[in-house]
């Protein structure tokens, strides 16, 4: 099936990938380009956090990657994609959600260290779950989406 008999994006489905794509090459991009820098410095009083670094650039580059999958299905239209896209933007959703708790799991920081982070993060978590949850309903219950990836 050519792209010109393809049926339209849905115009909500664009902004969703144009969040992604901005979202992930342009904060989480940088994240992955600067965090080490920003804690390099006390990679000696600390060895676990060079650990916590690695894992956290790890994780987000995983986000970054499904993002990237995820509208590259959406671009090609293809039918019986929409669970895959489904799965895709979980995958993204979820992994951010987890970068945000890579240093307290991970840098094994003291507690007075972390302690005034925690509400930020919960808070982060919290936000990424709601507008997470909102799109994941969207790609689940809209006809048009349905119309163009579940034929």
């Amino acid at each position: 099936m050519s792209i010109e008999s393809k049926k339209a994006v849905p115009g909500w489905l664009i902004l969703l990938c144009v969040l992604l794509v901005f979202g992930s090459l342009g904060r989480a991009g940088t994240e992955i380009t600067n965090v080490r820098r920003i804690y390099e410095p006390y990679f000696a009083a600390h060895p676990s956090l060079q650990r916590a670094v690695l894992i956290y650039q790890s994780v987000l580059f995983g986000s970054v990657c499904a993002a990237l999958f995820t509208v590259l299905l959406v671009y090609r239209r293809t039918p019986q994609s929409l669970i895959t896209i489904q799965n895709g933007f979980l995958l993204t959703i979820g992994l951010r959600i987890v970068a945000n708790w890579v240093f307290p799991l991970f840098a094994d920081l003291p507690p007075s260290a972390l302690s005034s982070s925690y509400s930020k993060r919960i808070a982060g978590s919290i936000a990424m779950l709601a507008v997470g949850a909102l799109w994941y309903l969207y790609l689940v219950r809209s006809k048009r989406v349905r119309e163009v990836y579940a034929a």
